[in-house]
């Protein structure tokens, strides 16, 4: 079981640490509008590869659903948010929302490093 919880704390500080990222790299004064939309795009991709990881290991292992009921806490603070507003009621649904919100997250990067190009 304790190999189970760090994986789950890794995927949680990764999250943590792009989002951190995100406001600090929007915060800070001295950067230019290329850098900052560069920096802004890989911090998402990271958050969206993070939010990709538990549903592809999933996928990849060929396990039973005891191992999503691992991976999904890790996400419980998550799940609990978007239980209130009606989004998820069930692992099987979580897990597509993060798989679809890791995807577009990864998407979002990408174009914004495509406009980070573009900008120079």
């Amino acid at each position: 079981m304790i190999w189970i919880r760090v994986p789950q704390w890794a995927i949680r500080i990764i999250l943590v640490a792009s989002f951190v990222g995100i406001l600090v790299v929007a915060l800070l004064p001295g950067l230019t509008i290329e850098s900052r939309i560069n920096s802004i795009g890989v911090a998402l991709q990271i958050a969206g590869v993070a939010l990709a990881i538990p549903e592809l290991a999933h996928r990849l292992s060929n396990k039973s659903a005891t191992d999503l009921i691992a991976w999904a806490d890790t996400f419980m603070p998550l799940w609990k948010i978007l239980s209130k507003i009606r989004i998820v009621k069930n692992l099987g649904q979580l897990s597509i929302v993060l798989s679809i919100t890791g995807v577009v997250l990864i998407f979002a990067g990408l174009v914004m490093q495509y406009l980070a190009a573009y900008f120079n």
